[in-house]
């Protein structure tokens, strides 16, 4: 299988900073020195990170990808630590890396402003790596959200759809002999849509009235569109986007 890499629109810009990179010579996921020392300085002073798996047999994951993968993280200062092990953990909304020991630890979130995934997709028998751009928006603390990490769907002439990744954690409930009920606390998936513009945000559903809400300006152009195509999947909007933006002038 061959692998390609994909370059979205969600794709992080690399501004002239500080790089440190975690590649070794043979592939793996050891930090070097440089990477030890800027993941020391942005970490939350030894707080180590360990999910509190009280119940056995939780089902689902507390995190966007099921394993470690390699990323970029740019820090508010500007400076980037590149190529290195990342998880995302949106049920605690904490960004993890992996140290040179093989310890995870949290980096301070407030320290923070993106992190892009090398997400490898299997597509039509390819390997595609997609750079998947995680963004903490600080118009999003009128929400009173906490520290989300928005995935960047789309973004162009000022417009942005953003996608929250919510973890839900579902307790267990018990059961009887006629009713099982859930024997296990189960964290779930809860997906969330915004649409962000001039520094603000606006939470959206996946429907076409939705949206018109949110971008009053748009309305003729989204009735337009939905005439012609479908509008009912998170691909759909992204294309509809898409295609108002190419044909914006």
């Amino acid at each position: 299988m061959q692998k390609k890499i994909l370059l979205g629109a969600a794709m992080i810009v690399l501004m002239p900073a500080f790089y440190v990179s975690a590649q070794t010579k043979s592939g793996g996921y050891q930090a070097d020195n440089r990477t030890q020392d800027a993941i020391n300085a942005y970490s939350e002073h030894n707080n180590y990170y360990t999910f509190d798996n009280r119940y056995k047999g939780l089902k689902g994951s507390p995190f966007i990808l099921p394993k470690w993968s390699k990323g970029d993280i740019e820090m508010s200062d500007s400076k980037i630590i590149k190529s290195i092990p990342v998880r995302i953990d949106a049920y605690n909304k904490a960004v993890l890396v992996k140290k040179g020991n093989g310890d995870s630890i949290a980096l301070d979130d407030r320290r923070i402003k993106s992190v892009t995934l090398y997400d490898e997709q299997l597509k039509n028998g390819d390997y595609v790596v997609v750079n998947r751009v995680f963004k903490q928006i600080p118009a999003a603390s009128e929400l009173e959200m906490g520290s989300v990490y928005f995935e960047e769907l789309f973004n162009s002439n000022g417009i942005a759809l953003l996608k929250n990744n919510k973890k839900v954690l579902k307790k267990a409930s018990g059961g009887s002999a006629y009713n099982s009920g859930n024997l296990y606390d189960e964290i779930i998936d809860k997906e969330e849509y915004f649409i962000y513009r001039n520094n603000k945000i606006m939470p959206v559903k996946l429907s076409e009235k939705s949206f018109e809400k949110a971008m009053p300006n748009l309305m003729e152009k989204i009735k337009h569109y939905s005439l012609q195509r479908d509008l009912r999947s998170e691909k759909d909007f992204i294309a509809m986007l898409t295609s108002i933006s190419m044909n914006a002038n």
